[in-house]
């Protein structure tokens, strides 16, 4: 009933999911606003949870308590410790950070023993570009905000393959030049 929920109750408010950042779970909200095509709300919350973020000055590292390279199950709101974080290095969160930022934001999948990009990126940015060394196969990846034509060493492909070769990949938008004709 209400005045047994469980485990929770022996935290005091503002700690754990008792109030405080449930890291979890906000990055689960970032999904969920990904996956509604709210891209820039999503980068939002995205960016509030990197610890870097929550480490820039030395009064921020004095409140935090955490690792800046290291992503936290919580940060308190409680008065008594308003900032500070808890769990770290001990966060199944992270894994979905990373899941978050790389497969729904920067768009990097894995798929059948390729490699696809269908990135969400947030309107303020042009674009990105990121060195891939997976499984032997090192790809050199440049991606605009918008590109919707996919080419590999030059030619239109529809996937990056795992093929340990060197490859060289675009994400771009599609110029009238483009239309009807391949790379």
């Amino acid at each position: 009933g209400p005045e047994t929920p469980g485990y929770i109750k022996g935290y005091i408010p503002g700690v754990r999911e008792n109030g405080g950042q449930y890291t979890h779970a906000a990055v689960w909200f970032a999904l969920a606003h990904l996956k509604s095509g709210q891209t820039d709300k999503a980068f939002e919350l995205v960016e509030m949870l990197n610890p870097v973020n929550h480490t820039k000055t030395l009064d921020d590292v004095k409140k935090y308590r955490g690792e800046p390279y290291v992503l936290s199950a919580d940060v308190y709101s409680n008065a008594a410790h308003e900032g500070m974080a808890g769990w770290s290095q001990y966060t199944g969160a992270a894994g979905w950070y990373f899941k978050v930022v790389t497969e729904e934001i920067l768009g990097i999948k894995r798929k059948n023993g390729t490699l696809i990009v269908e990135p969400s990126l947030p309107s303020s940015w042009n674009g990105y570009s990121a060195q891939i060394d997976i499984d032997g196969t090192n790809i050199s990846l440049t991606v605009e905000n918008g590109g919707t034509v996919l080419s590999v060493d030059g030619s239109a492909a529809d996937f990056i393959p795992i093929d340990g070769k060197r490859h060289t990949v675009k994400l771009i938008k599609k110029t009238k030049t483009e239309e009807g004709i391949g790379f």
